[in-house]
């Protein structure tokens, strides 16, 4: 029996309360896309154009990958065979920061390295100082770059964060943590992000946080500890880069962990998380073996999210992913996307078929006349229990829940048989899905099927 929309909204509301779960097992709730990008690591423009930085060069490339200049960097006489750290581009575009490491010719000494800016404009490359054991960089603004480091290598118990001004290379360490180097960001507020690392391999459990030390305090002269800092994230393994949404504000962590697979070999388990209200939610989880890096996001249109199952203009994420073992890697795009509902009239019956509804979830179906389908969707917002809103597509004064939920196949798939529900006007009408984890997590809503 169909149920009021009353009661079927209410259902909606008592699922979407019970615990949050870290849902996402897979790349489930996107869409995947192979891209062409530099291999070296590389950072993208807002005009769409690349910056690839080899250790010795950066490249600018078109969105084709096709190369458009060259900016020689270059090497130390004595450390001349060098390997990229990390390439970042500043907020408006205009320049570029890159970081490097280098060793001698018979690799006896590595213990060596610089940073430079590069004027996107001119191409003049400019000296910031010497810092070997950098990891990661990220603009503040036009004069001022943070960058992580452990420049005393292993004999020494802690990492450090260093702020440059930029033109005259002046390092100021401004953090000091125990442990490796690890990813540093600044959000859209100016504040410094700043991922921990073991130092041990495979690392603890546990043993990555992520830290926000507030724009006033990095600016000043205190030499801080994570003491100071605010905790965004607890309990991961392995952070290796961070990402922000310039839209939203989002902070997003792409984290490896190693941990033994069923024969009792190390194998990589890699997520990309999404860090807010002082937790880590799972966006995606890739295929054991890979290891995360270069992570990209670009911001959506501010309503829809950057999540599984949300509409494609919540935005789209990025990254490089490689099998070390194998020698081999790509770079891929993911963007959300919504499960598929499409209905077929059989007569006096109704054939719906869903696809890209994830593996082993549940969808509950809202029935109404065509007449009732929206124009724009409405997303139901619910901070408090949901990480993305949900997008309704019917009205809610004219939808009927039918209480058998379709429960999805190892292929996202499902579908059903039955007959038109009986006080329904007669002629055409429209459905929707709401998924839900078998956990009873929602999350998120299919598009709409008319029929």
């Amino acid at each position: 029996m169909l149920q009021s929309q009353n009661v079927a909204f209410a259902a909606i509301a008592l699922f979407t309360c019970l615990p949050v779960v870290q849902a996402q097992d897979d790349y489930d709730g996107f869409a995947r896309t192979a891209l062409a990008r530099p291999v070296e690591p590389h950072a993208a423009l807002p005009n769409g154009e690349l910056l690839g930085f080899d250790g010795v060069a950066l490249t600018r490339y078109d969105a084709a990958l096709n190369p458009l200049s060259v900016v020689a960097i270059p090497p130390d006489p004595i450390y001349s065979v060098a390997f990229p750290s990390f390439v970042t581009v500043s907020p408006d575009g205009l320049q570029a920061f890159v970081g490097r490491t280098a060793c001698n010719a018979s690799f006896t000494d590595c213990d060596f390295g610089d940073l430079w800016s590069i004027d996107l404009a001119t191409g003049a490359a400019n000296f910031e100082g010497l810092l070997s054991g950098n990891f990661d960089g990220a603009f503040a603004d036009g004069t001022t770059a943070f960058v992580s480091a452990k420049p005393c290598g292993f004999s020494c118990p802690h990492a450090s964060v260093y702020r440059v001004a930029l033109g005259s290379g002046a390092l100021t360490e401004i953090v000091e943590i125990p442990g490796a180097s690890g990813p540093v960001a600044v959000d859209v507020a100016g504040n410094l992000i700043v991922g921990t690392a073991s130092d041990l391999f495979p690392p603890p459990a546990g043993a990555s946080s992520v830290l926000l030390f507030p724009a006033a305090d990095v600016t000043g002269g205190l030499l801080l500890t994570p003491a100071d800092g605010f905790v965004l994230a607890s309990g991961l393994e392995g952070a290796t880069r961070l990402a922000v949404d310039r839209l939203t504000g989002d902070l997003f962590l792409a984290a490896n962990r190693y941990e033994p697979d069923a024969m009792g070999n190390d194998a990589t388990v890699n997520r990309v998380y999404l860090l807010e209200g002082g937790e880590s939610t799972v966006v995606f989880a890739g295929e054991p073996g890979w290891t995360l890096g270069n992570l990209e996001v670009e911001g959506g249109d501010g309503t829809a999210r950057l999540f599984p199952y949300q509409p494609s203009t919540g935005g789209a994420l990025r990254f490089r992913a490689v099998d070390y073992f194998a020698g081999i890697s790509h770079f891929r795009e993911y963007v959300p996307a919504r499960p598929e509902l499409t209905a077929t009239a059989l007569g006096g019956t109704a054939q719906l078929a869903l696809a890209g509804a994830g593996d082993d979830n549940a969808v509950f179906l809202f029935l109404a006349p065509a007449s009732a389908s929206l124009a724009t969707e409405v997303p139901l917002q619910l901070p408090a229990v949901l990480h993305a809103p949900l997008f309704l597509g019917l009205d809610p004064g004219l939808a009927v829940l039918d209480p058998a939920p379709l429960f999805t196949d190892g292929n996202g798939e499902a579908a059903r048989n039955y007959a038109i529900p009986a006080g329904l006007p007669s002629g055409v009408y429209a459905a929707q899905g709401v998924l839900f984890s078998l956990s009873a997590r929602a999350l998120g809503t299919t598009t709409v099927a008319i029929l």
